[in-house]
């Protein structure tokens, strides 16, 4: 149903709505929030999701920790970490919930990164 609406030829009265000018661009924008892809894990994970991904540089320089994500009710947590040999983990947190977002960097000295459960990594003293 709410994919009619972007829909040039859709009349909204068809299901009962009247969207005309800023409304019908909220709904437009609404159902484009609904659709983004929660669930990437990698550069080349995305290359095959998202249609017009662009990457400059080394995109995956920050390995994935973990990860846990809902299509249906549009929110995902990530934890990512760029090692620096000898020193310690630079880890970027983000939350996605809907349209909010929320983002949280640290460093945590005397740590490397290594492989753990389901694919991910995990922080180890050095």
């Amino acid at each position: 149903m709410y994919n009619k609406l972007l829909d040039l030829n859709f009349a909204p009265t068809e299901i009962g709505l009247s969207l005309t000018g800023t409304c019908r661009k909220q709904v437009s924008q609404l159902i484009n929030c609904m659709s983004k892809t929660l669930d990437v894990t990698s550069v080349e994970d995305a290359q095959q999701k998202v249609s017009d991904i662009k990457v400059v540089g080394n995109g995956d320089s920050a390995k994935l920790l973990f990860k846990a994500s809902s299509k249906d009710q549009k929110w995902m947590k990530s934890t990512k970490g760029i090692e620096i040999d000898g020193v310690g983990v630079v880890v970027q947190v983000s939350t996605q919930q809907g349209d909010n977002v929320a983002e949280a960097v640290t460093f945590v000295p005397g740590v490397r990164i290594v492989n753990d459960d389901n694919g991910g990594r995990k922080l180890v003293k050095a």
